[in-house]
């Protein structure tokens, strides 16, 4: 199922701490790549302006956003772009005892401006189209 994402799917701001201590491998083991922003809140414009002009410049980037939903609960977002296109989301979401993760690819990133449909917030520089889950 492809669909188009929402940059932080509607959490509200709110500060947490980064590293859930059971990551999966393919988190804590990711190659590192020049931060847009860790731990800056979903309507960081200046950290989403970053991500959208090293996507659009096919240079490596990662925007690590973090919010916490309704009840209070921290969620995390990896937001990763590669040189040759490749866009990657991980969603460290509120779980159980153990954090429940998503992960996804998306075949690019849209401005807000352009994108079809409402603009989901002003704050929001882009949104993420054709979104797949991919298996973890």
């Amino acid at each position: 199922m492809r669909a188009t994402v929402a940059l932080v799917l509607g959490f509200t701001v709110g500060g947490c701490g980064l590293a859930d201590p059971i990551q999966p491998e393919w988190v804590a083991q990711r190659r590192p790549l020049p931060a847009c922003g860790t731990g800056v809140g979903p309507a960081d414009v200046a950290a989403q302006q970053c991500l959208l002009e090293a996507y659009e410049a096919g240079r490596d980037a990662e925007l690590v956003s973090t919010s916490r939903d309704e009840l209070g609960r921290p969620l995390t977002l990896y937001l990763r772009v590669h040189e040759n296109g490749t866009i990657e989301m991980f969603l460290d979401l509120p779980g159980d005892a153990l954090s429940s993760w998503e992960r996804f690819g998306c075949e690019r990133l849209v401005p807000a401006d352009e994108a079809d449909g409402p603009r989901p917030s002003p704050e929001w520089v882009f949104v993420q189209d054709g979104c797949e889950m991919l298996p973890l």
